[in-house]
């Protein structure tokens, strides 16, 4: 059996956030994912008022790492969520896909029972540092293979997806000089697509 990994990057950081916190009524959604997340998610929690609130956690941290499963269950520990959009993909590029593979497998059928709807969201481009119209040499191949087995994996389990890697593929001019973060318009346009996805679910 696959064990998890201890792996760490230079820098590991989570980010955990709660909208309009106090309020229980409205029905909650949980973002998980990385910077992308931290990117969009306000605009997210904004679009989906008043029908909805947002929660989120976004973290370095790669699927397989020992103390991710223990991140999550702070957050589904606390609160029933309507619906969680979940990605894990552009950190942890010391993982092997096969081992990252495993463990989106085994979390996503973890998240599964927790929530009626649970939401596979792809990886986005990684960009050319200061040249966007190229890819990242080292690592756009990557997001695409971990794309590619993570779509496997929620047709199995017959998740809905959104895909965030084609849309921003065709925004070039969406991305900040970095070549993985968006500029705010970029972000508004993410915030857009993924309430249009979850508005009807609440």
């Amino acid at each position: 059996m696959i064990q998890e990994t201890r792996i760490r990057e230079t820098i590991e950081w989570s980010n955990f956030r709660w909208f309009d916190a106090p309020d229980r009524q409205r029905p909650r959604v949980l973002l998980v994912g990385d910077s992308i997340v931290v990117g969009h998610g306000a605009q997210v929690h904004e679009a989906l008022a008043p029908a909805g609130a947002v929660d989120y956690l976004a973290s370095s941290r790669c699927v397989s790492d020992v103390d991710y499963r223990g991140e999550l269950d702070y957050l589904l520990n606390r609160t029933a969520y309507a619906a969680v959009v979940f990605n894990n993909t552009l950190h942890g590029f010391d993982i092997d896909d096969a081992v990252y593979a495993e463990f989106l497998d085994r979390t996503l059928r973890y998240l599964r029972p927790r929530t009626p709807h649970l939401i596979w969201r792809n990886g986005t481009p990684y960009r050319q540092p200061g040249d966007n119209t190229r890819p990242h040499p080292e690592y756009a191949d990557r997001v695409i293979e971990r794309n590619r087995l993570a779509a496997a994996i929620a047709a199995e389990l017959e998740l809905p997806v959104i895909d965030l890697y084609s849309e921003m593929l065709n925004h070039l001019d969406f991305f900040a000089a970095d070549g993985v973060h968006y500029l705010p318009a970029g972000c508004a346009f993410q915030a857009g697509i993924i309430a249009r996805a979850v508005k009807p679910l609440l």
